[in-house]
C-alpha cells in the first residue's frame, strides 16, 4: 500500500522513486535469489503502472543492510539526501510491539526527514 502512496507523490512532484529494502544483520529467512526475484516482480509492476499511465518517474530499487530497519531507512535516506521517507505502519501485537517496538515510529524519531506515514487502516485493506 505504501508503494502506492509514494508513487502518487512522485508523480505529483515530478520526483524519483525509490523502494528501499533493508535487510537486517539477522535477516536470514530471505536468500539472495528470493530477494531478487521478489525486487524484479515488484519492479515489473510499477513499469507496467509507468507504461499504463504514461508518466516520467525515475524508479530505483535499493537493497541496504543494516544492524535493523528502522536505522536502515535512516541511514540511506540521510545519506543520500531524500526529501521524504513514506513507510507505513501496520497493526502488531501489543507482545510485539512491547519486545520490538515499531519500527515507524523509531524511524520518525531517529530524523530530521519529513516522513509520510500510512495508518494501519490502509495497510489491512
Amino acid at each position: 500500500m505504501e508503494r502506492d502512496f509514494a508513487w502518487e507523490v512522485a508523480k505529483g512532484f515530478g520526483a524519483e522513486l525509490t523502494l528501499l529494502h533493508v535487510l537486517e544483520l539477522h535477516d536470514y529467512e530471505f536468500s539472495p535469489r528470493v530477494l531478487d526475484d521478489m525486487m524484479d516482480s515488484l519492479l515489473k509492476r510499477l513499469k507496467q503502472r509507468k507504461k499504463r499511465e504514461k508518466t516520467e518517474i525515475k524508479i530505483r530499487e535499493e537493497v541496504y543492510r543494516a544492524i535493523n530497519a528502522a536505522i536502515g531507512i535512516v541511514d540511506y535516506a540521510e545519506t543520500h539526501n531524500y526529501d521524504l521517507i513514506v513507510i507505513s505502519t501496520c497493526v502488531q501485537s501489543k507482545l510485539e510491539r512491547f519486545f520490538l517496538g515499531s519500527t515507524t515510529e523509531k524511524v520518525i524519531s531517529y530524523t530530521h526527514i519529513p516522513i509520510f506515514a500510512i495508518p494501519p487502516t490502509y495497510c489491512l485493506a
